[in-house]
């Protein structure tokens, strides 16, 4: 008799329980991939229209950052200091929304929260990922794959902004 016929059949059971697990491990592994990549897009899709809204606070256009010298003239001590920043909470969430809707792989927008403050927006973006098996993991109370990120962002004088360039260009030479 050959070696194969005495061994009766034990790899072929160990196999059909080993290989699930390890597929299913692997597949979480790409998963936490893709939810670390999404990650990094959510935070910087936030940082990057939240400033371009903080520079909207002296009256500038929204989409190309043209600022209204005419109105911003306008204002004093006793009307409105920055009469953009209304506008600019409802800009940057719509903007969010149609940014990150494009750009997350496997996910969704569970919920964007913007606020504008006296010289600041505060965004708040809460995503989920639907990664293949992690639901199973759902079954049992355990939620992976959700990210709550928070930014806020300042408004720079121009001054502020003056002088970074002017660092940066210090690094460059």
């Amino acid at each position: 008799m050959s070696a194969m016929q005495k061994t009766g059949g034990y790899i072929t059971v160990e196999m059909s329980l080993i290989l699930p697990m390890v597929l299913f491990a692997l597949l979480l592994l790409m998963g936490y991939v893709c939810y670390f990549m999404n990650c990094g897009v959510v935070q910087g899709t936030m940082e990057e229209i939240s400033a371009k809204g903080t520079d909207t606070f002296q009256g500038g256009d929204y989409d190309t950052g043209e600022i209204s010298y005419a109105r911003l003239n306008q204002r004093n001590l006793y009307t409105e200091m920055f009469p953009g920043k209304e506008t600019a909470a409802g800009e940057v969430k719509k903007e969010l929304k149609q940014e990150l809707s494009a750009h997350l792989f496997l996910g969704r927008i569970s919920d964007i929260s913007v606020s504008s403050g006296m010289t600041q927006i505060k965004v708040q973006v809460e995503t989920s990922f639907s990664v293949p098996g992690a639901s199973f993991l759902e079954m049992f109370g355990i939620r992976v794959f959700q990210h709550k990120g928070t930014y806020e962002a300042s408004y720079l004088e121009e001054m502020e902004k003056v002088r970074g360039w002017s660092v940066i260009e210090g690094t460059m030479d």
